[in-house]
């Protein structure tokens, strides 16, 4: 079964940070994101995203202000898992790898105002659906 883990990281203005995927990602090329990825086999969830945080952003997260959000079982081969990090900066500076080509710092009124692509990544919208509800 795949897991995949995303994160909701907050700035101290509560300001929500989306990635845009690079357009040589493989899925979902130019699409919104957020950090994460899916966990290797064997791996702690909670690593799993700081390791995928760290990779895509340059963020280091302590593991201790990490809070899961939701923890879905899509289907029989699928798990989502969605957790939460506060930081105490305004918009962290991030550096970014090559699976995103930029980022920015959105409140969350303006996230759930963004238009969906016809052909959204289902993560993402379970994302945008847990925010708006």
């Amino acid at each position: 079964m795949k897991t995949v883990a995303k994160i909701i990281i907050r700035d101290n203005n509560s300001k929500i940070l989306v990635l845009t995927r690079s357009s040589s990602h493989p899925v979902f090329a130019n699409h919104l994101d957020f950090p994460g990825g899916e966990i290797e086999l064997g791996e702690n969830n909670k690593l799993a995203i700081v390791r995928e945080t760290k990779e895509e952003t340059g963020l280091v997260l302590s593991l201790r202000k990490i809070k899961v959000l939701f923890d879905k079982k899509i289907n029989d081969d699928l798990i989502h898992i969605l957790y939460s990090y506060q930081f105490n900066d305004i918009e962290p500076q991030l550096i970014m790898s090559w699976e995103h080509s930029s980022y920015l710092w959105i409140n969350q009124e303006q996230l759930l105002k963004e238009p969906l692509p016809r052909n959204v990544d289902p993560y993402y919208k379970n994302v945008i659906d847990f925010l708006g509800s």
